[in-house]
């Protein structure tokens, strides 16, 4: 090969010529020192703890060591005992000096108040949905008791943090790391038997604006500024969650509910406008673009110029799968981008949702032959790729779950009742299956629709809403409000219900499904939603 066709080659994958990045630093406690047991991993720049690529145990003096092994964008995911995990952004394009930090972890987010704890073990696989309750003795603790046949026992509480969690307890022999972001409590059993006690006494609580996470790079200013972008959006982005869940208790949805995205928006409109490295402005537009996911208002002309500044090969696409369209909305020169990124991004996650993203477009707009063909790269060559599991799924040509189909058996106990229906006794008459949840914005959305289309063929047709909620007490909560759902309900998620969100291959929700009076699935999904969903009925229903 000649020399001239080695650059471009070169020029064009520039990972070609990398070989590692080494990233050392020190990890310290929400007290000033070294956390108990700690450990750092090098994940992709998503969210899913649970998904890395190494994990390197933090020493005892909270030093540690950890090499990026190709170009990427990831996240530093540091997690320790007593300690909420933290992510921090690290974006490599190309061979760089070894990167060093210090982070200061801030502490698991503790209730003030315990009124109840919960546990789960290695008895019960560390199940959430059947915990056992822990007595509360005069003194405040808490115990659990049980007998136990190993030397040891593993456990995790619930009911500590403020979001829901598992973590690990105040009694301990040793910790292991759970793989989601916490660790597990491992106590030695004598004599067959194992007593577990929770001290609240033994829980440090932190001020809240104290408890803050402080990352400090060593010799990177370009890292440090993108910490400091990445922090802010993070700190916003829980304030705007924690803003909803709060409105939600006394509004029947969030169409109302606002946030001032301004301040943020301002601070990286001007990183992003400023003479900043060129990685240090594309990394700020990429985070102005990830504000749409919380609705902020973001100019669509400086959304234009962030899509120009990033090429194709940049590792900054992978941030978030759908920045394409969260960069052109629809535009025209969306599925060229996503052709461009499929074939020339050296991160086999972006070429794969790029490619999954193009999949599902065709086949939305009746592109059937296309579809297909995309359909037949996705499996081939990104089978394994966990973002592209919804397009295969729903696309899949041997899926049980389609128009023209036969309903399959199912059997579903009704809510607050020990009464069933089934696919047997639904025969005869048409039957519209909602699955749904309270905390689903798109499903409270449709609601209005529900109860109209209720009104108008409840005579006619069988309306039946089937939650996913984590806790059935959710959905009493709701009815009591503003949309009763005077329809028949059942809740999934506990027996003898669990199966039947899988029977009905349910990956996302709402998932409205309509049924005819000879058990065939005539309408799904957006027939069934929106204004579609009275004339869909009218096709149908006579």
């Amino acid at each position: 090969m000649k020399l001239s066709h080695l650059l471009i080659v070169f020029l064009l994958f520039p990972a070609l010529l990398f070989s590692q990045v080494r990233i050392t630093g020190k990890v310290i406690g929400v007290d000033g020192k070294p956390p108990t047991l700690a450990h750092v991993h090098l994940k992709n720049i998503d969210l899913n703890v649970s998904d890395v690529l190494k994990t390197e145990k933090v020493k005892p003096d909270g030093s540690f060591e950890i090499t990026a092994d190709e170009v990427g964008a990831y996240y530093l995911l540091f997690t320790a005992v007593n300690h909420d995990y933290s992510m921090v952004p690290l974006i490599i394009e190309r061979e760089i000096e070894p990167v060093h930090l210090t982070i200061k972890l801030a502490s698991l987010p503790y209730k003030e108040k315990f009124d109840e704890v919960k546990i789960t073990g290695d008895w019960n696989d560390f199940s959430f949905k059947n915990p056992e309750i822990m007595t509360q003795q005069s003194d405040g603790t808490f115990i659990y008791e049980r007998d136990v046949e190993a030397d040891t026992l593993a456990y995790q509480l619930l009911g500590l943090t403020k979001s829901p969690r598992s973590v690990n307890g105040t009694q301990s022999d040793r910790y292991i790391y759970d793989g989601g972001g916490d660790y597990r409590s491992i106590v030695k059993v004598n004599g067959g038997k194992a007593k577990i006690k929770f001290d609240p006494e033994k829980i440090t609580h932190v001020p809240a604006e104290k408890n803050v996470v402080e990352v400090t790079f060593e010799n990177n200013k370009d890292f440090q500024d993108m910490w400091a972008m990445h922090s802010l959006v993070s700190e916003h982005g829980k304030k705007y969650l924690n803003g909803m869940s709060e409105y939600r208790k006394t509004h029947e949805d969030v169409k109302g509910y606002t946030y001032d995205w301004n301040p943020v928006i301002e601070v990286l409109k001007q990183k992003f406008e400023s003479d900043a490295p060129l990685l240090v402005r594309q990394f700020a537009g990429c985070e102005l673009a990830t504000l749409l996911m919380y609705r902020a208002k973001v100019d669509s002309t400086i959304l234009a110029k962030v899509g120009e500044m990033l090429p194709y090969e940049s590792p900054l696409w992978a941030m978030n799968s759908n920045l394409p369209m969260m960069i052109h909305r629809g535009g025209d020169y969306l599925p060229q981008l996503l052709e461009q990124l499929k074939e020339r991004n050296p991160i086999r996650k972006v070429r794969a949702t790029a490619l999954s993203t193009l999949t599902l477009m065709a086949d939305y707009k009746g592109e059937k032959e296309k579809a297909k063909r995309y359909y037949a790269e996705l499996k081939e060559k990104y089978g394994d790729v966990r973002e592209v599991e919804f397009a295969l799924k729903k696309l899949d040509p041997n899926k049980k779950i389609k128009v023209g189909a036969r309903v399959p058996d199912f059997e579903v106990q009704l809510l607050d009742s020990e009464e069933k229906i089934s696919a047997k006794t639904l025969l005869g008459k048409y039957y519209l299956l909602d699955f749904w949840a309270t905390w689903c914005g798109p499903c409270v959305g449709e609601m209005e629709n529900l109860h109209k289309a209720y009104e108008q063929f409840k005579d006619k047709v069988q309306f039946i809403s089937l939650s996913l909620d984590f806790q059935k007490e959710k959905i009493a909560e709701f009815r009591a409000k503003k949309w009763n759902m005077p329809w028949i309900n059942a809740y999934l998620n506990e027996d003898p219900n669990k199966d039947v969100a899988k029977i009905f291959e349910v990956m996302a929700i709402p998932r409205p499904i309509l049924v005819n009076h000879q058990g065939i699935i005539v309408a799904m999904e957006g027939d069934l939603r929106g204004a579609k969903l009275i004339d869909t009925l009218t096709k149908f229903v006579k």
